[in-house]
């Protein structure tokens, strides 16, 4: 079996463009519960205030020094940063990794820009801090996703629940996909699930997908 190390990519939070993002509550107890099983969870500092570019080599250069020390790499990607995850993914696919999404946006959807689902208002662009690196990663996470080989989905595992008002469902999927729904509700519920629930499961995928 490989020695699997484990990288989180955060969803959007409140921070300026220029603080060092650490992992919030949460995310510390996600860290934590997955440690007892000896599953070792690093984490992106993600600040989605920053321009794309920055915001990927930040990502990058983590990815690369993480397959340089373990076996095989599983990139975690939550909420928002399911897109960064999946673009980080099809950047490096040559390398030992393998993706999970977690209740994650992958692609824009077609709603109108006023509409309360649309990507627009979710990177709250008419707003004074727009998190512009999130709607940027979301769009080049849909070019992404079509453009993945049958190897590489077989590397990739959806997570998602029974319902979320903050990312719409639809938009979680990634087409050939293994998906896998939880028994939750809300996008709260679904951090709980996906990140509790479904740990033994992510490792038994991780550890499927990285032999």
């Amino acid at each position: 079996m490989k020695d699997i190390g484990y990288l989180y990519f955060p969803g959007l939070n409140t921070h300026n463009s220029d603080d060092v993002v650490a992992p919030r509550l949460h995310e510390r107890m996600m860290q934590w519960y997955w440690h007892r099983a000896g599953m070792k969870l690093e984490y992106v500092p993600v600040s989605w205030r920053s321009p794309y570019g920055e915001v990927v080599e930040i990502a990058s250069q983590k990815v690369r020094g993480m397959t340089e020390r373990f076996g095989g790499v599983a990139l975690i990607g939550a909420s928002a940063g399911a897109s960064l995850a999946l673009n980080i993914f099809a950047e490096l696919s040559d390398e030992n990794i393998t993706l999970v999404t977690m209740h994650g946006r992958v692609a824009e959807g077609n709603y109108p820009r006023a509409d309360r689902r649309s990507l627009e208002r979710a990177a709250k662009l008419d707003s004074s801090c727009p998190a512009r690196s999130f709607y940027d990663s979301v769009r080049l996470a849909e070019r992404a996703a079509a453009g993945l080989t049958d190897e590489e989905k077989r590397r990739i595992l959806v997570l998602k629940q029974l319902t979320d008002l903050v990312v719409p469902l639809e938009v979680m999927d990634i087409v050939g996909v293994e998906t896998h729904r939880s028994i939750s509700f809300g996008h709260t519920g679904g951090f709980v699930a996906h990140a509790f629930a479904n740990r033994d499961n992510i490792r038994t995928f991780a550890e499927k997908a990285l032999r």
